[in-house]
């Protein structure tokens, strides 16, 4: 039966959410073997020799562990990379694109396909009239949708919301792939 000794493995990447491929050293605290499994499973002295550089390119469980050459073990350790590559996509709009008669006092919401935080661009969020002019607004994050609110729409007037693409993005950090536009036909 081997013991557990004071041999360590530190890796160069903890796991985490990433939304890029993920290039994973081991290193040893002293001489010996790093052997490892990518499905979540215990690894074993039979198992997978580390060799070279571990690629993480999907959401994957790395687990590993050192055996010294007397056979003394170190802990198993376990990594769990989430790797999201897909960005945000709106699913609705309230209003709805191109609707009419909409309530002059009603809150403006954009649904995303996933959780949202603000990106860099959050600031560059516009809404214009149909004259062009730009609308002062604020806006607030919860969850999966953006809410936007402006003191006062004018009657039966257009207006064009405008979202960049690097103002909204995912936990992950993948900001929506392109601007997104939609608009809006008040009432009276």
């Amino acid at each position: 039966m081997y013991a557990i000794s004071d041999i360590t493995v530190s890796t160069t990447v903890k796991g985490g959410l990433y939304n890029t491929t993920k290039t994973i050293t081991l290193k040893m605290s002293q001489a010996g073997k790093i052997y490892y499994t990518l499905n979540g499973s215990t690894p074993t002295s039979k198992g997978t020799l580390y060799a070279k550089p571990i690629i993480i390119t999907s959401t994957t469980t790395l687990k590993y562990l050192a055996i010294d050459p007397t056979g003394n073990k170190s802990p198993v350790y376990t990594q769990k990379y989430t790797i999201d590559k897909i960005p945000p996509k709106v699913t609705i709009t309230t209003p709805l694109n191109k609707k009419i008669n909409v309530s002059r006092t009603s809150y403006i919401t954009i649904k995303f396909s996933e959780n949202i935080n603000a990106s860099t661009n959050i600031n560059k969020i516009t809404i214009k009239n149909s004259t062009g002019k730009t609308i002062a607004l604020s806006k607030s994050i919860k969850g999966n949708t953006l809410t936007i609110k402006i003191t006062k729409k004018s009657a039966n007037t257009w207006y064009t919301v405008t979202i960049p693409k690097s103002a909204i993005k995912d936990p992950a950090g993948n900001n929506i792939a392109a601007n997104y536009s939609f608009k809006f036909k008040t009432g009276t």
